[in-house]
């Protein structure tokens, strides 16, 4: 688990250091936490990770992100096919 104590730029630079390219974490999940002393940041602070998180998703267009993302497709059509085949 990795925390940000904040959406600048001098923070949300370093990420791509400390979490892999999207595709070789298919399951990821961000949790993002807003400070309630200072509601009036909600509409940024929210619309910054965002962005960040859907750059994040995007990954950089290597050829490793593509294979990643397309090995991910193929295991989602195959439980789609076979429900009930998918190991626990």
């Amino acid at each position: 688990m990795y925390t940000v104590p904040s959406s600048d730029p001098s923070y949300t630079a370093l990420l791509p250091h400390f979490i892999p390219a999207a595709g070789s974490l298919p399951h990821t999940c961000f949790v993002v936490v807003l400070d309630w002393t200072r509601p009036w940041t909600f509409v940024d602070e929210l619309e910054t990770w965002l962005k960040w998180i859907e750059t994040w998703a995007k990954g950089d267009g290597s050829r490793e992100a593509q294979i990643a993302k397309e090995e991910s497709r193929e295991r989602r059509k195959s439980l789609e096919a076979n429900p009930a085949g998918g190991s626990l």
